[in-house]
């Protein structure tokens, strides 16, 4: 952890918003030769991470992302949380996109259950009491992205948010096979939890 919070430096040179190293810490296999101390595993991690920003900024000029590199770090968390399925992440990423144009709360989960874990208090499912859970990272309660990463984001999840598929979706809903069915408008999106409540209670 002080290893971690000492660190944070080092990610001011790729994200001067950054405000500890959560979600920085580059998700691969890493080879370290024994005595590694934390702060250089630490320091190995952030370094691949800064090299994946560089390779984004290669794939795709910086000027055409949607959001800067924190917001960008921060969208891509959320995808790498809520998607389990590689052709997904980019159309999560555009859903919750076209939520923040639209100034709609994004009611993402999986930050719900960020904060409660935070707080020592996730009991390992989500009641209606949880998505009222006072903090910052809760997307039910405050409009926009958490102020922080909730993950640490692979290539793929990143790479969805600087280049989100073109959708008009504003709502997912997971079904089986850990996919979701997107849609457009409010009622379409209750047909289809209504679907998938059906299917789940069948199985």
């Amino acid at each position: 952890m002080k290893a971690a919070l000492a660190a944070v430096d080092l990610v001011h040179r790729f994200d001067e918003k950054a405000i500890s190293v959560e979600g920085y810490l580059f998700p691969e296999t890493y080879s370290f030769p024994a005595h590694t101390s934390a702060r250089q595993a630490v320091e190995a991690m952030l370094v691949r991470f800064q090299q994946m920003i560089g390779k984004l900024k290669e794939a795709v000029p910086e000027a055409k992302w949607p959001l800067n590199v924190h917001d960008t770090v921060i969208l891509a968390s959320l995808v790498e949380t809520e998607a389990a399925q590689p052709d997904e992440r980019s159309v999560i990423a555009s859903v919750y996109l076209n939520r923040m144009k639209r100034h709609i709360l994004l009611q993402c989960d999986p930050t719900v259950i960020y904060a409660l874990a935070q707080a020592d208090r996730y009991q390992g499912r989500l009641t209606l009491a949880d998505l009222q859970f006072k903090s910052p990272y809760n997307t039910y309660m405050y409009a926009g992205l958490p102020p922080g990463p909730i993950a640490s984001p692979g290539y793929p999840s990143l790479m969805a948010a600087i280049q989100p598929a073109d959708t008009n979706y504003l709502f997912f809903v997971r079904t089986i096979e850990s996919r979701h069915t997107f849609s457009e408008t409010l009622a379409a999106h209750n047909r289809a939890v209504a679907a998938y409540r059906k299917l789940k209670k069948a199985s």
